[in-house]
């Protein structure tokens, strides 16, 4: 049974699972795809709008250049993912100031924990070589960048920043409304039309709440 005062979380995927799990007071839901602008990328209704001439100053003729100019912003991410892929695997130590350094401590104790960090972080960074760092850099992404490449090729829908997505449609896109607007618009037209992406959202979400 859930409570009346039960809260509800929704969050973004972002290649980051959460580690929250729901309790009688809490609920949890992480969206199976990246964020929840990747279920607007229905391919259909977005086709329909952008050949509407009331919604884009210069609609598009069919589907198919619908499709390949949302595939082709997509498949544009793949080299900063596989950046951020590669820079994490580095697993350098972040020299910011945190919470915990500071809850419960003397000064003392606080200059101690930074200090350590610091010196992590020299140990880190000043054995790089510009050169070789950089070309170490540059053959981890050629490698992991096709593996990369074959994931996007089958799911870019589900794996791609949709909220990117749709800030760089706007870029290319002559629109008449706003972006906000537009999107409020997909919503409206998937949950009219019961689309399979409207569906799932709402499968999601009775989840969430019937739980």
């Amino acid at each position: 049974m859930v409570l009346a005062s039960s809260r509800y979380f929704i969050f973004d995927l972002d290649e980051i699972p959460t580690g929250l799990r729901d309790s009688e007071a809490v609920k949890v839901l992480q969206w199976d795809r990246r964020n929840l602008e990747n279920y607007l990328i229905d391919i259909d209704v977005l086709t329909d709008l952008l050949k509407d001439p009331d919604i884009v100053k210069n609609p598009f003729a069919n589907q198919g250049e619908v499709s390949k100019l949302l595939r082709d912003l997509a498949m544009s991410q793949i080299g900063e993912f596989t950046a951020r892929q590669v820079y994490a695997s580095y697993q350098f130590e972040d020299p910011g100031l945190r919470t915990a350094d500071l809850r419960g401590k003397t000064l003392e104790e606080i200059a101690d924990v930074l200090f350590a960090r610091i010196v992590l972080v020299q140990k880190q960074v000043c054995a790089l070589e510009d050169s070789s760092w950089k070309k170490t850099f540059l053959e981890s992404c050629d490698s992991l960048r096709p593996g990369i490449t074959a994931v996007w090729e089958a799911r870019w829908l589900d794996v791609c920043d949709g909220k990117r997505l749709f800030a760089e449609l706007f870029q290319r896109v002559m629109f008449k409304t706003s972006l906000p607007r537009f999107k409020r618009r997909v919503m409206l037209e998937m949950r009219g039309r019961r689309t399979v992406n409207w569906r799932s959202i709402e499968s999601l979400l009775k989840r969430l709440i019937e739980t």
